[in-house]
């Protein structure tokens, strides 16, 4: 299996203006699974688009970010477990009314990848803003495994971990927007401190 995937859950401003260039420059092919059909459009055809990152001292730095999959949730969610049986490393960034649906997608790919006998460990970064994530995202996930060796494979293989989101995201300036319609205005923190605890593998580079 590659190690070299990340899946990225959720397109808004975390996912594609913060994680998807940590993960970029540490060398990842990225994923976007997004909730909005129009919003997965978009990025495919744009194919690219634009990060605006300002700096302490009032200057501004311009990153672009190429080369991704996207799909759609609601309207290609095969695809989107095919894409979470791919990869050792998933993201998470959605809102609390989207855990239910999310959980149960991880659950399809965990039983995906155990009838696959695969033995490869899946850390999921779960990047939200709301109370006892992991308890919730466990509780949906749970709640669609059926066998022994799903939970056993859930429990032995699977790392939530709880992370800070440091970025802070802005809304983009009128000029930004009628440059690249799906620009990034944001800070220029450059990691992602999480919980490494539960983890099952390495964190990758700006992941600690």
């Amino acid at each position: 299996m590659p190690k070299k995937e990340v899946v990225l859950i959720g397109a808004g401003k975390i996912g594609r203006g913060y994680l998807a260039e940590l993960f970029d420059v540490a060398g990842f092919h990225l994923t976007f699974l997004e909730y909005s059909p129009e919003l997965t459009q978009a990025l495919r055809e744009q194919g690219k688009y634009l990060i605006i990152k300002r700096h302490a001292d009032g200057t501004h730095s311009r990153v672009t970010i190429s080369g991704y999959d996207a799909f759609c949730t609601q309207s290609e969610y095969q695809q989107c477990v095919d894409a979470l049986c791919r990869t050792n490393y998933a993201t998470v960034h959605v809102f609390p009314g989207a855990c239910e649906s999310i959980g149960h997608m991880i659950a399809d790919a965990i039983r995906a990848r155990v009838a696959a006998g695969s033995e490869e460990p899946l850390d999921i970064y779960i990047c939200v803003n709301f109370l006892n994530a992991t308890q919730i995202f466990t509780k949906f996930i749970e709640e669609k495994l059926e066998t022994p060796a799903e939970r056993a494979y859930f429990q032995e293989k699977v790392g939530l971990s709880e992370t800070l989101v440091q970025r802070n995201g802005a809304i983009p300036q009128p000029e930004m927007l009628a440059e690249d319609p799906l620009v990034c205005y944001s800070s220029d923190i450059d990691f992602l401190p999480v919980d490494a605890d539960p983890l099952k593998g390495e964190p990758p580079a700006g992941v600690n």
